[in-house]
Order: C-alpha cells, then structure tokens, then sequence
C-alpha cells in the first residue's frame, strides 16, 4: 500500500513537473534559509515565463550541485553594477554595498541570457553573475514557487 502511494505521489511530481531542493548556504538570506526546502516549478512553460525578482536555480559547468539565485536581468537589459548598486535600464533597482573594491561594468544581455545575484551578497559572490558572468535559459532547472 504504501509504495504505491508513494509511486503516485512520484508520478504526480513527475507529471507537474515538481522538484524539492534544499538551502545549503546563507547566499539567499533573509530570504531562504540554510538547511530550508523549496519547491521547484521544473516545467519549460515556467523558465519562458522568468522576469526580475524570480529566484531561480540553475547549473554551473563544472559543478555537480545546483545553485539558488534570484535574477536581476532578463533578456534586452542593460545592468549596470558599481560597489554602490546595480542599474537596470539605467534605473536604480537596488542598493547593496560590496565590501571589497568593485570596478564599474555594464552589460547588455542577450536572448536567453539571465544576470543573477545572491540576496546576502557580501557573503556570495562565488556562484553569481559577478564572477560567472551570465547564466542561460538552458541552464535554468526551475523557478522557486515555493518554501516550506
């Protein structure tokens, strides 16, 4: 009885295209806590659909874990980043401050080309579009629709 609850339960997130991952980091404090799960919108339908503010997570080449970032630009931005905040189409989207010294850098983002940052970004910078520069759609696993 119970496996096969459980293998319904496995087809139901197979079929909605679900997935669970945990927090192992403070990069997305206060926002998502370390050892926190959060459910995963998987489906194509949901990464054509990503817009400023998302959080989404994503593979990097090389590396065997996933990452969990929330996306700063989208496709036909133009960000702009100092030590003092990050420019979207040259308006103020937020303030943050980087400890260490921060050289002036813009970009313009292409088709399927996504900017993403840590939320406590004194602490990550390591897997983020400051140092990975951008990341691709087809590199996005999924967007957070949820945490528990």
């Amino acid at each position: 009885m119970q496996k096969k609850i459980g293998f319904k339960i496995l087809s139901l997130l197979t079929i909605f295209q679900i997935r669970f991952f945990r927090i192992k980091d403070q990069s997305m404090y206060p926002f998502l806590k370390d050892n926190q799960l959060v459910i995963v919108n998987t489906s194509k339908y949901s990464k054509r659909n990503i817009k400023h503010g998302d959080v989404v997570v994503f593979k990097v080449l090389g590396r065997k874990i996933n990452f969990i970032k929330r996306v700063i630009g989208i496709p036909n931005d133009k960000i702009t980043i100092t030590s003092e905040g990050v420019e979207i189409n040259e308006k103020d989207f937020f303030q943050h401050h980087i400890s260490s010294n921060y050289e002036l850098r813009s970009l313009y983002l292409l088709d399927g080309q996504y900017f993403v940052l840590a939320d406590n970004r004194n602490i990550s910078s390591m897997f983020d579009s400051r140092k990975i520069g951008t990341i691709s759609l087809n590199d996005i696993v999924g967007k957070v629709v949820k945490t528990i």
